[in-house]
């Protein structure tokens, strides 16, 4: 029998990885690594991140700024650092064998275009993994009137019951998935599609330009599944399609589709960044 997970460390106090912290500390202890030290400060001040601020992290949350205090004793790394610092952290990482790994970030590595669990798995080869991906922005996931869904994929069957335990909540529906490369593949491919949305409504056009480039990003992207070997059921469900539609559509929360937009109006790459 499989030891019970009771300590969790969440790698990365953005908007993600702070919500993440919160939910998870409602049922086991939470420590949150932040890289920024005001991001620390803040959270240590007021007990709300930044980017975050109308969520409490309820006094359950411990903070720590130093990496390896904060993954000492870890049975769980839950990793929502961006893409472009995955590798200068895993770097530093030094877990033993049995720590459970999952990652709730998306996205491809531009230098290898590996996607998030092949980068953590060029590292840890050996480490239990597993990878959270669905339409769910950190505002619902913590909202008590609004209840939304995920996917949580791993090639372990065993691990993925063990985590669906863990991360299930009233109001948070976790299903299992045995397909850990279509659903990162397709977390990561519908920010492609998020942007060039948030462009067409940048430079004015109508709600049926963006029904269009859904459609038509849909079928590109059952192309490309039929290529690569990732199921239709990862594709059809929320992983796939459901991210796709509550990204492209989101009025506020996705940074992608809000980034496209701003491109849309005229603004600069670098202006923007």
């Amino acid at each position: 029998m499989s030891p019970a997970i009771s300590k969790v460390t969440v790698l990365g106090s953005g908007r993600w990885g702070t919500a993440m912290a919160i939910f998870l500390s409602r049922k086991v202890e939470v420590t949150l690594w932040c890289f920024l030290e005001n991001e620390y400060q803040q959270l240590l001040k007021t007990d709300r991140a930044p980017n975050l601020p109308d969520f409490s992290c309820e006094g359950r949350v411990r903070f720590v700024l130093g990496l390896d205090e904060a993954i000492k004793g870890a049975d769980l790394l839950v990793i929502s650092t961006p893409v472009p610092f995955l590798r200068a952290l895993l770097e530093q990482l030094k877990i033993p064998q049995d720590t459970i790994i999952v990652t709730i970030n998306k996205g491809i590595d531009r230098d290898s275009l590996q996607t998030v669990p092949e980068l953590v798995q060029e590292f840890f080869p050996n480490n239990p993994l597993a990878h959270l991906g669905g339409p769910c922005f950190p505002e619902g996931l913590l909202s008590p009137h609004s209840p939304v869904a995920e996917t949580l994929a791993a090639t372990d069957e065993s691990l993925a019951v063990r985590l669906q335990a863990l991360f299930s909540a009233p109001g948070f529906r976790v299903y299992r998935s045995l397909d850990l490369k279509g659903v990162a593949i397709l977390g990561a491919l519908k920010n492609v599609y998020a942007i060039i949305a948030g462009i067409a409504v940048g430079q004015g056009m109508h709600e049926e330009a963006v029904a269009v480039l859904v459609t038509r990003g849909l079928a590109e992207m059952r192309r490309l599944s039929e290529v690569i070997g990732i199921s239709q059921e990862t594709l059809y469900g929320l992983s796939g399609l459901g991210d796709l539609v509550l990204t492209c559509y989101s009025q506020k929360s996705s940074h992608n589709k809000n980034f496209g937009i701003r491109l849309g109006k005229g603004e600069s790459v670098e202006s923007i960044l």
